[in-house]
């Protein structure tokens, strides 16, 4: 990337400016988590027309969401250890053209299988990426600020909720849905790329002056800490023997199990009404608009909970983790309620409190992790912690869209997806209680 001085000097001219580089990074984030978490989140748009398309039941065709969302998550895994080793610059640009690629698949694809490995394998492995970079860089760039810096990043996943799922509309009824996917291809390769070209992994890798404000900069854009010390980052200068001991330390403690456990749990739920919310509106009489309006409603209140519950969870009493466990259970009930909505204008309150909720826990992963087992090897326990993703995210939208397929409602699977949901926010407290 040294080799492209146009590039560095957007990255010079805003150091220049009198704002911590840290917000910038923090901008690049959000670039990633809106444009990642938007296709995830209109993927219920597209599944009527891959149902009808190659002639499938509803669980087979949530095999291709399955397969991304296990890609992305258990992809994290590995790509952790290699985010926390080298260039994320470089990797988020990899990140960008898989994206695309997949995309660009799956606007051709000809057959189920096609649109599986476009889409869910090439497509999440780029997804990966960009999320495992999106949603752990900002906590190394902030202390006293973290929840704050990183709900305002992952908010962007909250905002691609919003934007995405009526985008998507808008285009399957213009153009068709695979000339949708490569309208979206070309969308997300641009903005990831602008992303790529201002993002740093720590302020110590930038190594470059910034003048910003009193409490955050200084001449070397450290980030800001209470005794004024800067926050150290060493994993890029520890030997790899020594990084891998010390993170299969943690990665063994009960408390990171518990983490691990409710990392997956508390999005179980999430998995499903993405995939699953239009179909479950359209069979309980509400009608498909009012689903599609769901998911842009899911992202307003995930926008609203990672700016509040960030901001909020720097501020009080209570840790981080404990404000994350009440998430969890917010997340299930709402789901739960879901099944006994009286009407379309209750399925829209419950989709903006479970936004909230889940915005909170989107914003208060990364820092509850950074708070129980430090800054080293972050990227590589995020990764891992996102193994429970990869379970439930290829688990649970297909054992919804079956249960489906079986019973002719969501019911049963949304009722028992709101039990995984309670449950994940009492592991979250068990783990704080451990560590603390």
């Amino acid at each position: 990337m040294r080799g492209f001085p146009q590039v560095l000097d957007v990255r010079g001219r805003l150091a220049a400016r009198d704002v911590y580089y840290g917000w910038v990074v923090v901008g690049a984030c959000f670039l990633g988590a809106f444009l990642v978490y938007g296709l995830i989140s209109s993927f219920g748009v597209f599944l009527g027309h891959i149902v009808e398309a190659f002639d499938l039941s509803h669980a087979r065709a949530a095999v291709v969401f399955s397969v991304q969302s296990a890609m992305i998550y258990g992809g994290a895994s590995v790509l952790g250890f290699l985010v926390d080793r080298y260039s994320i610059r470089r990797l988020y640009v990899l990140g960008a053209l898989l994206l695309g690629a997949g995309l660009l698949g799956a606007s051709q694809a000809g057959s189920i299988l096609a649109l599986i490995v476009w889409y869910g394998v090439v497509g999440g492995a780029g997804a990966a990426l960009v999320v495992i970079i999106a949603y752990v860089t900002p906590p190394r760039w902030f202390r006293e600020r973290r929840g704050l810096a990183t709900g305002v990043a992952t908010s962007g996943s909250g905002v691609g909720a919003l934007v995405f799922p009526a985008l998507s509309s808008f285009l399957i009824g213009r153009i068709g849905w695979q000339p949708a996917y490569l309208a979206l291809a070309t969308l997300t390769v641009a903005l990831l790329l602008v992303g790529a070209a201002v993002i740093a992994k720590t302020p110590a890798a930038f190594g470059a002056a910034s003048a910003g404000t009193p409490e955050e900069s200084s001449a070397t854009a450290t980030p800001e800490e209470s005794d004024g010390s800067p926050a150290t980052d060493s994993t890029g200068d520890t030997p790899l023997r020594e990084q891998l001991s010390d993170a299969a330390v943690t990665m063994r403690s009960w408390a990171f199990l518990l983490v691990l456990l409710g990392y997956g749990a508390v999005y179980a739920p999430s998995f499903a009404i993405s995939a699953h919310v239009v179909e479950f509106t359209s069979t309980t009489g509400f009608g498909r608009a009012v689903g599609i309006a769901a998911l842009s409603a899911i992202g307003v209140g995930d926008v609203t909970g990672k700016f509040s519950i960030g901001y909020l969870s720097d501020r009080l009493p209570t840790d981080r983790a404990h404000v994350l466990a009440l998430c969890g259970v917010v997340v299930g009930t709402a789901t739960a309620a879901l099944t006994v909505a009286p009407s379309g204008a209750t399925v829209l309150g419950l989709a903006v409190v479970f936004g909230i909720s889940r915005g909170g826990v989107g914003a208060l992963v990364t820092p509850v992790l950074a708070d129980l087992f430090g800054n080293d090897n972050l990227n590589t326990l995020y990764g891992i912690a996102s193994l429970g993703l990869a379970v439930t995210g290829a688990v649970a939208p297909y054992l919804a869209g079956l249960a489906f397929d079986r019973t002719g409602t969501f019911a049963l699977a949304f009722v028992g997806l709101g039990v995984v949901g309670v449950l994940a926010g009492g592991s979250y407290a068990a783990a704080a209680r451990l560590v603390r």
